[in-house]
């Protein structure tokens, strides 16, 4: 009965995360005494491990729980806990351009974990998606589970962050910001809010019982089949474009980060989804003839 109960649920995955990360903070200064004694380097690196190992600990409660989608939090509240952490470490916690973009991933991060909150229902509901990989190679589902959905997906943030963690590298030395700072900032904002309005649009929807098994193509999901895939991949954009935004720095390698993001919804999550759309509601094919994948480019005019 405690499984079917959405306040418990959340409860025990809230835990669950508080002890991940109290944790965390303490396994740094372990690592601290055996890595070597470069600064931005040890950081990194420190904080690399641990995300690994905090993944491997939410892991074995979705076992325990049977349910992986404990670990569908993580995406949004990680990150939230590293960027702090980094920023500490680095002992810039108060360089208010530090602060911009920490207040920055605190917006998309809890922005983010109260949609989750609100999609939640209990610990006895798994994603269609693991319940799929674990129904169709039930042999193999702890190895599906621990790589597929969990490692793969904590290294692809973690490689989203790292501009994140280069630009507070940046203060340390004698970078200059640009303007573009902002206009990366402004860029990042504009795909939580983007995010914002395609998620409360679909929650509006599917709260209409007339709109059972109907495909959603008003408001901005008439721009894009996944406004909300896109809005994220935008604001991890605008990260690295804050992160590029150095006077004298070549700093060109880093498009790679966000480009492993949008690969990552380009080649995994977005197809898996279409398939089953396609499967379950016919019309949703007239819905791909007529409008674009990802980008909000309106009908496609045919």
């Amino acid at each position: 009965m405690l499984k079917e109960s959405k306040i418990v649920g959340l409860i025990i995955t809230s835990l669950i995360y508080i002890v991940a990360f109290v944790g965390g903070y303490f396994l740094y200064d372990v690592f601290a005494n055996i890595l070597p004694t470069n600064l931005s380097t040890n950081i990194l690196l420190i904080l690399g491990i641990i995300d690994v190992i905090l993944t491997i600990f939410v892991f074995i409660f979705s076992m325990i729980f049977d349910n992986a989608s404990i670990y569908d939090p993580y995406w949004s509240v990680l990150p939230m806990w590293l960027i702090v952490m980094y920023a500490l470490k680095a002992r810039l916690i108060s360089n208010p351009y530090v602060i911009v973009m920490i207040s920055l991933f605190f917006v998309w991060g809890i922005r983010l974990t109260f949609n989750w909150m609100y999609t939640f229902k209990n610990l006895k509901v798994q994603d269609w998606r693991y319940q799929q990989f674990k129904e169709q190679h039930p042999k193999i589902w702890p190895l599906i589970n621990l790589g597929g959905i969990h490692l793969v997906p904590t290294l692809v943030v973690f490689v989203g962050m790292i501009p994140a963690f280069r630009y507070i590298d940046m203060f340390t030395r004698t970078a200059y910001p640009t303007f573009g700072i902002f206009v990366g900032l402004a860029i990042s904002l504009v795909g939580v809010l983007f995010e914002l309005i395609a998620d409360a649009q679909m929650h509006k929807f599917r709260k209409n019982e007339m709109n059972n098994g109907k495909v959603n193509n008003k408001g901005i999901w008439k721009l894009s089949r996944h406004p909300n895939y896109f809005g994220e991949i935008i604001f991890w954009v605008g990260v690295c474009l804050m992160s590029m935004s150095f006077a004298n720095d070549t700093s060109w390698p880093l498009i790679f980060c966000p480009l492993i993001i949008f690969l990552l919804f380009s080649f995994i999550s977005i197809p898996m989804m279409e398939k089953r759309q396609l499967k379950r509601r016919p019309e949703y094919k007239e819905y791909v003839d007529n409008t674009y994948c990802l980008f909000p480019l309106g009908s496609k005019g045919k």
